[in-house]
């Protein structure tokens, strides 16, 4: 429970939930749905999972993220790689995806590991105000929040 900007006292309480029946827990047994962080919204999404818990770390395989193309360095590193094999378009795309993985850990990676601290945070002050009346835990939900 937290106060609005009028003063009013609001309830915060989890209401998401999954539904199944019999039939489709014995086609997924090992289904789960997974709460995750309420960033945007009033309610916390929900995640279903086929198949248990999520991977151990390991070698992703490469994905390329939007957040590059805002960084001016990223299209002249993308330019530099691939002028550098210009007459051989798979040596190219792979100077590229070699490059993109080093700019992306030297450049994002940092970027990256604070937010899943942030959402980690996150995360548990919301646990906490379904249990517990804290304006100052409310408070700090907003500014993880921002």
């Amino acid at each position: 429970m937290h106060c609005n900007n009028n003063g009013l006292r609001i309830l915060s309480k989890k209401l998401g939930r999954g539904l199944a029946n019999v039939a489709w827990r014995l086609a997924f047994p090992e289904a789960f749905v997974e709460i995750l962080c309420r960033l945007h919204f009033d309610q916390k999404p929900l995640l279903l999972r086929f198949s248990g818990l999520p991977l151990a770390k390991g070698p992703r395989t490469f994905r390329f993220e939007a957040a590059w193309i805002d960084n001016e360095d990223y299209a002249d590193l993308v330019d530099r790689s691939w002028r550098s094999s210009i007459h051989n378009t798979i040596n190219a795309l792979c100077k590229v995806w070699d490059h993109s993985i080093t700019f992306n850990h030297e450049v994002f990676g940092k970027i990256f590991r604070r937010k899943k601290r942030v959402e980690n945070r996150l995360k548990g002050v919301q646990n906490y105000l379904e249990r517990v009346d804290s304006l100052r835990h409310f408070q700090l939900e907003n500014e993880l929040q921002q």
